[in-house]
Formats: structure tokens, sequence, C-alpha cells
């Protein structure tokens, strides 16, 4: 693995519920990039793919940069029903096909997967909730990928135990407050991933 690589990947809900909540969504993940600019030790690499969804999925950046993804957030559009299945399968296939093509020495020391949604599943073609699951395990615990699944107006809960969300990687947000808890919990879990780095390399 390449030390000090954090690959974060959002699957971010664009249905027609998220438009009042659009800018506070955009502004959390320019927030974001923001304070990870100011955190980031020297050498480190941060690197992002950001996913919309709706009735279909988009992915707006690929392998960019902090700077690139603040550009990219103003391409979030909302409108439509909620594909949640098909966005997280095809963000996980993806970007493990992504990895898949690297080298072992320069595939990511860390990998963050976000998913925020103000819905249950409505509109997927192609998957059904097993076949996250299997993803999400598997990326998981083979791949020590890190999942965070961050949600409003559902049982979050049960929606994140359908899908092999843990318990303690489910968040329900707030709908006025939807900006600030976005970016707290991806900057904590970005933390963790340093801390854990330190306390490794003390041993």
């Amino acid at each position: 693995m390449q030390l000090d690589y954090t690959h974060v990947c959002v699957v971010l809900d664009a249905s027609g519920s998220m438009e009042s909540i659009k800018s506070d969504v955009q502004g959390s993940l320019k927030s974001f990039c923001a304070e990870q600019r100011k955190k980031a030790a020297q050498g480190e690499k941060i690197a992002v793919d950001l996913y919309q969804f709706n009735s279909d999925v988009a992915r707006l950046a690929h392998n960019s940069t902090l700077d690139e993804l603040e550009r990219y957030v103003d391409r979030y559009s909302c409108g439509g029903c909620t594909a949640l299945y098909d966005a997280v399968c095809q963000g996980i296939d993806e970007l493990g096909a992504f990895f898949a093509a690297f080298p072992e020495e320069k595939r990511p020391e860390d990998v963050l997967f976000v998913i925020v949604t103000d819905g249950y599943e409505n509109a997927s073609k192609r998957f059904e909730a097993s076949h996250v699951k299997a993803r999400i395990e598997l990326q998981r615990d083979k791949y020590n990928w890190s999942f965070v699944f961050l949600a409003s107006g559902i049982d979050v809960e049960r929606a994140a135990a359908d899908i092999g969300v843990l318990a303690d990687e489910a968040v329900e947000f707030q709908r006025e407050e939807a900006g600030a808890n976005i970016r707290e919990r991806m900057n904590l879990n970005m933390a963790n991933f340093r801390q854990s780095r330190n306390s490794r390399r003390k041993k």
C-alpha cells in the first residue's frame, strides 16, 4: 500500500427531496476540502470520487484532488427518485476496479466510503440490498475500507443493517444541521485514520 494516501468516495443522494438542503450539502463538502487541506501532513495524499444519484447514477468526480472536488461539487443537482442500491454498487465496483489496476504498493492506505441519503431506496434497476451488503462486507473485511452511512428521514439503523453497514458507521442527521453533520463525521474519520497511522508507526 502507499502510506499516507487516503481515498474518499462520496455517494450523494440527489433526489428531489434533497433540494431543500442542497446548498448545505455542497457547503459541507467544500468545508471538508478546506479543513483537510489545513490538516493534511506534508506529503499526505488525498484523492476523492463523487457520485450523485436520483433515478440514475452519475459520477461527478474521479480520483480528484481536494481543489478539484470543490469545483465539481457545484455540478450537484437534485430531482427524481432514490436509486441508492445502484449508486452504492456502482461506486464500489468502479473504485474497486480502479484500485485493482494499481500495483499493491500504489493502493491507498485508507479508503473512506461515505453514503448520504434522506430517503429509502425506491428506484434501483440493477441491484438489490443483498448485492450492496455483499460488496460492503467484502470491502470492509478483505480490504479494510471504512464506511459511513449518513441518513435522515428514515429508520437509519434498519436501513444501514439491510446493506451491511455496522451500527457505529450509521449516523442520523437532522435536516437543519445537515451540512455540519456531514462535514463533522467525514473530518472525524480522517482524524481517526491519522491517529491510527501514528499509533501503528510508533510500535
